[in-house]
């Protein structure tokens, strides 16, 4: 499978000169996409719906997120 950019170099090396951008506009045009690599996450836990949402940087609910502090 090509993308736009593959695709852009066998065109230029069949000495039919387009931009990458055109051959990406003609790709979406014609519904062809490029492989995904890499980019599938698998999901081991399931969130409890019925249990409460936990707030990480507040003490308590309508607490303001701390202010930046100074390195020193």
């Amino acid at each position: 499978m090509y993308g736009a950019r593959k695709l852009h170099i066998a065109a230029r090396r069949a000495r039919i000169y387009i931009s990458r951008d055109q051959v990406a506009r003609l790709m979406r045009l014609a519904g062809i996409a490029g492989a995904f690599r890499g980019r599938h996450h698998t999901r081991t836990t399931v969130r409890d719906a019925t249990a409460p949402r936990t707030q990480t940087w507040s003490s308590g609910p309508g607490t303001p997120p701390p202010t930046r502090t100074s390195c020193g």
